[in-house]
């Protein structure tokens, strides 16, 4: 808690700051240095926003792919828009579902 109270700081209007750790800078691993050219500030607003999604929603993975970011279900090669597909082929019978993906 004290880590995040000292690199954090919110704003009245509800916006949250950060400032990176030296240690981070120096490693390679901070601003500029993200995948493909994104800029630090984007990297860690694009991790918080992984982070709540997590929260929000159990057993989801954020991954790379040719087209981008995508969410996978933890341990399987499944996007979520695959699984949505084909519940969306059965109307919606999550059983039906279910039984393809077997």
């Amino acid at each position: 808690m004290g880590y995040f109270c000292r690199l954090c700081q919110r704003a009245n209007d509800g916006r949250l700051t950060t400032r990176e750790p030296v240690s981070t800078r120096s490693s390679g691993a901070g601003a500029g240095s993200g995948p493909k050219g994104v800029d630090g500030e984007h990297l860690r607003a694009r991790l918080v926003e992984e982070g709540l999604r997590r929260l929000e929603f159990a057993l989801i993975d954020f991954r790379g792919s040719p087209v981008g970011r995508q969410v996978y279900i933890q341990g399987s090669s499944l996007a979520v828009w695959e699984v949505m597909m084909i519940v969306r082929a059965y109307k919606g019978d999550a059983k039906k579902a279910a039984k393809h993906l077997e």
